[in-house]
């Protein structure tokens, strides 16, 4: 093996150098959906998210962690899927979402309840997004 990051675990957490440590590090861990940078925003068949100051190119993973997201409406997101799965887990719910190839994890308050394959929309706190090279996986910074 070899040192992926050396940093605090907040900073790792928060800032992850790579999509090993992004996937490594949390629980559940980062989501991560495959598309393109294009016209300052993240893309690909399930929604487009604005992503500030990265150039474009193809082969781009977009990250976000479950409790830097919420469902919302479908037309009021940056991203839209089926509910999978909803799991109470005490003071908060698990809810997996089907987008597209992927199942994303959005952690939504106790009471939050929806029958499996309802459609959803993702909003996602754009502050708190990673990018990595799909080839690499290292971070893409602007």
């Amino acid at each position: 093996g070899s040192v992926q990051q050396i940093a605090t675990p907040r900073e790792i957490y928060d800032t992850p150098a790579n999509r090993f440590v992004a996937g490594f590090i949390g629980s559940p861990p980062m989501n991560t959906l495959e598309g393109a940078i294009a016209d300052g925003a993240f893309v690909a068949p399930e929604g487009k998210v604005p992503v500030a100051g990265l150039a474009p190119r193809q082969g781009a993973i977009f990250g976000f962690r479950p409790e830097d997201s919420r469902i919302v409406e479908p037309d009021a997101a940056d991203l839209k899927g089926t509910v999978y799965a909803c799991e109470l887990t005490g003071n908060e719910t698990i809810v997996t979402v089907q987008c597209g190839k992927a199942q994303v994890v959005v952690k939504m308050d106790k009471h939050y309840d929806v029958p499996a394959n309802t459609a959803v929309g993702i909003a996602i706190d754009r502050d708190k997004v990673c990018v990595f090279d799909a080839a690499t996986g290292d971070r893409i910074r602007a």
